[in-house]
């Protein structure tokens, strides 16, 4: 919350050229907990703080609020800043371990530089190289020590020490800013009480810091100092002498500044002597980053954080896809959108060649992500962020089922070349759900494929994961879904005349009108009634169904496709060739050992599965993997 109104008619303004709490004020104006009025000048006008609550106590409307004072003086504000429920207030001047005081939360923040960042001063730095600009003077210091105002005699000591020959001390008469901030002249227009005089010493100054390899920054009339901030942004290495500044936090000022008890003054060139030339360079690198982080944070806070929180606040998410259990259809890409929606609830569930998709495109923009897979993903902008899931090579599939039906063959293959060929890598992330996966496409696509940015993530059963077989049957009991050429159609009228002590039966289950939750009740309930999963497909992206049996403890017996290929660790599982799913006598074999080994095999694939493939793991890694589009 800003007052700019109540500022204006009561003939206050922000504090200049010095202007900390206008630029606070530029940087948090539009959060409506932040209070925002200039206190430095309130202290240095000596307004009556009775005045100023009974001209703000209206307006207030929070429980709490922050704000910023820059002034060494801002402790005199604290039973103000109370009445008008400011509970936190960023100090330029704050010193160590006074985090709170009469319960108002204190925070440390920047100082402006204005020498740097004011037009009118900063001719001097512009367009210079910082890290590579030769620098002649060890360390410097310009500046006054006025007794009666400043902290402790630190200054003074200053100018009395011995320093090396290539150092530059010069005493100055008074604070650079007096005249200007003090002056009577300083008002509600922006007038400045500057002559030419100043200009010139202001200049002088900005050379002998540019100059300066490092640069002596003791404390003055508070434990702050705009020169700390301005020899930071010019890489001018600040020698930190102020004992009880408390610096915003950051992990890089150990290896930004050089810190210096005050006490420990002369040993200052002893100091220096140990940093060599690569460190120096180091930080003053490392100064250019911190300055560039501040500059435009004075809070301090995670900006890459907060970019993220608000991207996730304007986001749109649409599942575009050709499967959704909320139309009643089912299978993998169904059942994937299931798990979209229990990640993202406000997702918008897109039908392939849904006019909505463009729609919502022109609607959202850059506030839009699409998660999609494979030739879809051509219909999608390209201006667009699209996250592409694979659920499998067609290459694959195309391969080892010289059979697979038109149009389906070429639609997929093909969509999956003009997919790899239409989208644009800055754009899209390609999402791989097995090993298998990433390796098939690899080896099809090559760079085409390899262009992209992507990242793993194996898919998860929804299934409830408390509820798994306690003990295996007497007559072993397999299920598996066999519907299909190349999914063991032809083979398992034969493997039931070999194996019948084995009872085989079809997984069929699907949804009815009492929902989503009953269809996985009943469908868990089939898996835990059974003892084996035998999954006999020759191509798979991943594979829910042997999934849904680590989970629910049966043995899974697969081929080596989809997550069987690399990603479950082969003593989890019984693994079978998939060149060899035709051989019954080898298939029946494999059977055989599952059941022999159900109880190790059984108890190693489910912790398996609750160690890497839990769905509240896959859920927040999938809402990070979207948080970082």
């Amino acid at each position: 919350m800003s007052f700019d109104k109540i500022i204006k008619e009561n003939n206050l303004f922000w504090q200049y050229p010095v202007i900390t709490e206008k630029t606070f004020y530029e940087q948090n104006k539009h959060d409506a907990a932040y209070f925002g009025f200039p206190w430095a000048t309130v202290i240095d006008k000596r307004f009556d703080q009775n005045i100023i609550y009974n001209i703000l106590k209206n307006k207030i409307v929070r429980k709490g609020y922050y704000t910023c004072c820059q002034h060494i003086w801002f402790r005199k504000s604290i039973k103000l800043f109370k009445m008008l429920n400011i509970k936190v207030v960023y100090a330029s001047h704050k010193i160590k371990n006074e985090d709170i005081i009469d319960g108002v939360i204190i925070k440390p923040c920047p100082l402006y530089a204005v020498n740097v960042e004011d037009k009118k001063r900063n001719k001097v730095f512009r367009d210079k190289d910082y890290i590579k600009i030769n620098r002649k003077v060890l360390y410097s210091f310009v500046g006054t020590y006025e007794p009666i105002y400043y902290l402790n005699d630190l200054r003074k000591r200053i100018y009395e020490i011995q320093h090396p020959e290539d150092c530059l001390i010069e005493k100055t008469n008074e604070w650079h800013f007096k005249e200007m901030v003090y002056s009577k002249m300083q008002n509600s227009a922006g007038e400045l009480n500057e002559k030419e005089i100043d200009m010139q010493k202001t200049k002088k100054y900005n050379e002998i810091m540019l100059n300066s390899r490092y640069t002596l920054c003791p404390g003055g009339s508070g434990p702050n100092s705009i020169r700390f901030w301005e020899a930071l942004a010019v890489g001018s290495i600040p020698i930190l002498l102020s004992d009880w500044l408390e610096l915003p936090s950051h992990e890089k000022w150990k290896d930004a500044i050089v810190e210096v008890e005050e006490e420990n003054l002369k040993k200052i060139p002893e100091i220096l002597s140990k940093i060599d030339i690569d460190r120096e360079n180091e930080m003053r690198k490392n100064c250019l980053e911190l300055y560039k982080h501040f500059k435009n944070n004075y809070r301090n806070q995670d900006l890459k954080k907060d970019l993220k929180k608000e991207k996730k606040k304007n986001r749109v998410i649409v599942h575009y896809c050709c499967g959704s259990y909320d139309i009643g259809q089912h299978g993998g890409v169904a059942r994937y959108d299931y798990h979209i929606k229990l990640a993202f609830p406000e997702r918008i569930f897109v039908m392939q060649k849904d006019k909505r998709l463009l729609d919502l495109c022109k609607k959202h923009g850059e506030n839009l992500l699409v998660i999609t897979d494979n030739h879809l993903s051509c219909d999608v902008p390209n201006n667009i962020k699209t996250l592409l899931v694979h659920h499998g090579c067609a290459m694959t599939t195309a391969e080892r089922n010289p059979n697979w039906g038109e149009p389906w063959k070429s639609l997929c293959t093909n969509g999956q070349l003009r997919m790899l060929d239409y989208r644009k890598p800055d754009n899209t992330k390609i999402l791989s759900i097995s090993r298998a996966c990433t390796v098939d496409f690899t080896k099809y696509f090559g760079e085409k494929y390899t262009k992209f940015d992507r990242v793993d993530l194996l898919h998860a059963s929804e299934l409830d994961e408390t509820k798994y077989k306690t003990k295996f049957s007497k007559t072993p009991q397999v299920l598996g879904n066999w519907l299909g050429l190349k999914k063991g159609q032809r083979l398992m009228p034969l493997l039931k005349k070999r194996a019948k002590e084995f009872k085989f039966n079809q997984l069929s289950v699907h949804i009815n009108d009492k929902g989503i939750d009953d269809f996985n009740r009943r469908k868990q309930d089939i898996y835990i009634k059974n003892d084996i999963f035998l999954q006999l497909s020759n191509s798979e992206g991943n594979s829910y169904a042997s999934l849904d049996g680590l989970i629910c403890g049966m043995v899974v017996v697969s081929s080596n496709v989809g997550l069987f290929y690399g990603d479950v660790p082969e003593d989890c599982f019984v693994k079978l060739d998939w060149t060899r799913n035709g051989d019954v006598e080898y298939v029946e074999s494999k059977l055989r050992y599952a059941w022999e080994n159900r109880e190790a095999i059984s108890k190693r694939g489910r912790e398996w599965y609750m160690n890497n493939c839990r769905f509240i793991d896959w859920k927040r890694k999938m809402i990070d993997i979207v948080d970082e589009l």
